[in-house]
């Protein structure tokens, strides 16, 4: 995720950065720091928060302070991923070779999105400078995330409340793509 965040960082000076300190990961913001220290980078401009409690964590997400969500690479946020389009929050994903990063593009799709709607977020292969100008291209218009947003909202329901057949179908898709691999 370092070239995407310093990629974001340098292409976007009003670009900001936010990253939840995980108990498990502790250290992490000092690794980040060292590895930042070879770009031209304000180091103000990335932000670690401690963890949150689950309330304060769903404002910082759906209280405007995110212009977009970024779907880890290679880890994939799963939850977080639902969580943030359940806050109508953009998603930029990148389907890869692991279940569990499908699974923010899995979300995109199974909202039925229509395919330009889909394209702006779901980054095709693992380019890193797509995932950028994407991420940038939501985060910097907000009639572009206007449109995202509104089109989350009037089709999660499709995500949260899916006929568990269709759920099970999606999920023999996903296993049958990654067996055929």
């Amino acid at each position: 995720m370092d070239d995407i965040f310093f990629g974001i960082l340098e292409a976007d000076p009003k670009a900001h950065i936010i990253l939840l300190e995980s108990l498990a990961r502790s250290g992490s913001q000092s690794k980040l720091t060292k590895r930042q220290s070879h770009h031209d980078i304000n180091g103000k401009r990335i932000h670690f928060l401690p963890p949150l409690p689950f309330s304060d964590y769903m404002s910082l997400l759906c209280g405007g302070y995110a212009n977009v969500f970024l779907d880890p690479i290679p880890f994939g946020g799963g939850v977080t991923a639902l969580e943030a389009l359940s806050c109508d929050l953009p998603i930029v994903t990148s389907p890869s070779q692991t279940t569990v990063h499908q699974l923010g593009s899995g979300f995109v799709k199974a909202m039925r999105l229509d395919k330009t709607t889909q394209d702006h977020m779901i980054v095709v292969g693992d380019s890193i400078e797509e995932y950028v100008k994407k991420a940038i291209s939501i985060a910097s218009s907000p009639s572009l995330r206007d449109q995202l947003s509104l089109a989350i909202s009037s089709n999660k329901h499709k995500l949260f409340e899916d006929s568990h057949e269709n759920v099970i179908r999606e999920w023999e898709n996903l296993l049958q793509r990654l067996f055929d691999h």
